[in-house]
């Protein structure tokens, strides 16, 4: 085979695969516009007239539950990032006693997957009076995700020259002072790939929202719009424009911050 056919051949398995991710989204924006019987009619196709009152009945169930999603994202992230950040910045820069043990024991963490955990960490949360509540939530989040937050950002600020940060402290500058004037700065790519895959793992959480909470109001994205399909029953349109509607947050992130998510996990590959 010669090398032209070769790189056709390539060309051809790459648009091939591009197809069938793409397919299924397009699929998902023709069933959201149907109604029960246009579905009957021609699933696999555009149909007309477009029923965008589909939308409407989707966000009228769907609305509260990404609401709780963004609150529950927004405060967990905001400390996750500064736990992170001020973490990655003590084991790359500051030196003390214990330093490799105590870091090691951190990513050791990474590898205990969460199902092991899973009925001690409910067992505690039931007996902390954090079941049915935001925080039961919240609080999971601010516990496990600073552990990849500081090992990301300690791998990105250990590639910062040292002179810096003594020039810094030769200056009088505290380590309030360092952290935010210096690792800050250098540590955003870092910071907005943290940040992109917190929220994303937040908005996708699906077992402990729908085990911790009970209350339909507190309920997130991923466990409500699954009971979006029991309450449109065999509605398609509906259900498939609530997937699209819960969709376009992610999109809207990936299309801002895309770029530094790629950026940071590349660089902190890197520097592993």
């Amino acid at each position: 085979m010669t090398r032209k056919r070769l790189q056709i051949l390539h060309h051809l398995i790459i648009w091939l695969m591009l197809f069938l991710a793409i397919y299924p989204l397009i699929m998902t924006v023709f069933i959201s516009m149907k109604n029960p019987y246009q579905f009957d009619q021609g699933r696999w196709s555009l149909t007309f007239p477009l029923r965008m009152g589909n939308y409407g009945a989707a966000w009228g169930v769907v609305k509260q539950y990404m609401l709780n999603t963004f609150l529950v994202g927004f405060v967990g992230l905001s400390g996750v990032v500064i736990m992170s950040l001020v973490g990655g910045h003590v084991f790359a820069v500051m030196r003390f006693r214990g330093k490799k043990v105590l870091f090691g024991m951190i990513i050791a963490l990474l590898s205990v997957p969460f199902v092991l955990s899973f009925i001690p960490s409910y067992v505690l949360y039931y007996k902390m009076g954090l079941v049915n509540s935001r925080w039961g939530l919240i609080i999971p989040n601010l516990a496990n995700g600073p552990v990849f937050g500081i090992f990301l950002l300690r791998s990105t600020l250990a590639g910062v020259p040292k002179a810096i940060y003594e020039a810094s402290e030769i200056d009088g500058a505290n380590i309030f002072q360092d952290i935010f004037h210096i690792s800050l700065p250098l540590g955003a790519t870092a910071l907005a790939t943290l940040s992109v895959s917190n929220f994303l793992g937040t908005w996708n959480w699906f077992l402990w929202p729908l085990v911790i909470i009970t209350d339909k109001s507190k309920q997130l994205i991923s466990v409500g719009i699954t009971k979006l399909a029991i309450e449109t029953s065999n509605n398609w349109g509906p259900e498939f424009a609530g997937y699209i509607i819960a969709s376009l947050p992610l999109l809207v992130i990936f299309v801002f911050l895309g770029r530094y998510y790629v950026e940071g996990a590349v660089s902190s590959g890197l520097k592993m």
